[in-house]
């Protein structure tokens, strides 16, 4: 959401705020090679999976441990 709000300008509308979004294809967000976030005109997904994630050094990191979290 940060990201499309950056790109959709100080003049912030609903048209401009979707054709932002719409405009991310294939960002990496640094969970992975396969894991792109990636918008259309047909597809406002984003990603095909959830994405089990916790912050960690104000950076997303993939969650593979309940013992990890605290």
């Amino acid at each position: 959401m940060v990201e499309a709000l950056k790109r959709s300008g100080k003049d912030l509308t609903r048209e401009g705020l979707l054709r932002a979004i719409e405009s991310i294809h294939l960002m990496d967000l640094g969970l992975g090679p396969q894991l792109k976030l990636d918008y259309s005109g047909r597809d406002h997904a984003g990603l095909e999976a959830v994405i089990p994630t916790v912050i960690r050094g104000a950076r997303a990191v993939l969650f593979t441990d309940w013992a990890t979290v605290k």
